[in-house]
């Protein structure tokens, strides 16, 4: 298996909290190929098999967690300070996981780069080298591919808020992760 981690990171290995990456999607591949199909179930799917995938390992993972970040207004002016994050493993680590397939429109990928604001908005500082987003791009078996949407996913960099830091394509799809940089 060809998967990538920066070198400059991590010797070309993930750290031991982030190992479970490439096993997990070679662990879930024909499954993930088959719930791609299936547009709107995707992503919470593959939490699902995340959380199980983790736990059985005996990590400590929540899915939907609500974690401190700056405050900020809501659309009918109230003002909190918590949102919730997809994944949040042993209380250190918040990843956003975003599947997005190819013929997706490109107001998707104003909705990945939220995803990193996002993570930047964590106030936590226990969080402060543990925030990334996790992005599946589901290639084949769409209708009409938007070929603009996905470059810009697969050549994403932002070097000011985000760093590659595992990228693996599995044919049908490919996973791809940025640790996002601590900011403050």
């Amino acid at each position: 298996m060809n998967c990538v981690a920066p070198a400059s990171d991590h010797q070309g290995k993930l750290p031991e909290p982030m190992q479970w990456i490439p096993i997990f999607f070679t662990s879930v591949y024909s499954d993930l190929k088959e719930i791609s199909k299936t547009a709107g179930v995707r992503e919470r799917w593959l939490q699902g098999q995340i959380y199980l995938h983790l736990k059985k390992d005996g990590n400590d993972i929540q899915l939907e967690k609500s974690i401190s970040v700056t405050p900020f207004k809501t659309p009918k002016g109230r003002t909190k300070n918590q949102k919730k994050f997809d994944i949040v493993l042993d209380d250190k680590f918040a990843i956003e996981l975003k599947v997005i397939g190819a013929s997706h429109y490109k107001k998707m990928f104003n909705i990945f780069e939220r995803d990193f604001q996002r993570l930047i908005s964590i106030t936590d500082e226990t969080y402060s080298s543990g925030r990334y987003v996790m992005l599946v791009f589901v290639k084949e078996d769409e209708l009409n591919p938007k070929i603009d949407l996905s470059e810009k996913l697969q050549s994403y960099s932002n070097s000011k808020i985000s760093k590659p830091y595992f990228t693996h394509d599995y044919g049908q799809f490919s996973v791809k992760v940025w640790r996002v940089l601590n900011t403050q």
